[in-house]
């Protein structure tokens, strides 16, 4: 018998929590599910790439965000969160 698999929508905020959580592991795998079935998540790429550089992975992440920017070139992040620093 087949394990019911969370939606996409599901493990987008899931993802979103364990982010925030600092759990970048598990965030990561949620993120790269998303993404076997919808390879073109704009948002996901960029929450997978805050991810992987949260956990130290720079090179990696920027691999994700250089695909979000060629899939969506307008796309705009929001950086508010620079102006503490």
């Amino acid at each position: 018998m087949d394990t019911p698999t969370a939606s996409p929508e599901e493990d987008i905020r899931q993802a979103q929590l364990l982010h925030h959580q600092g759990q970048h592991e598990q965030a990561q795998a949620l993120c790269r599910r998303v993404l076997e079935r919808i390879p073109h998540h704009v948002p996901v790429l960029c929450l997978l790439g805050d991810s992987l550089v949260a956990s130290g992975h720079d090179t990696e992440a920027l691999a994700y965000y250089e695909r979000a920017m060629r899939l969506n070139p307008g796309h705009g992040l929001d950086l508010g969160y620079l102006d503490k620093y």
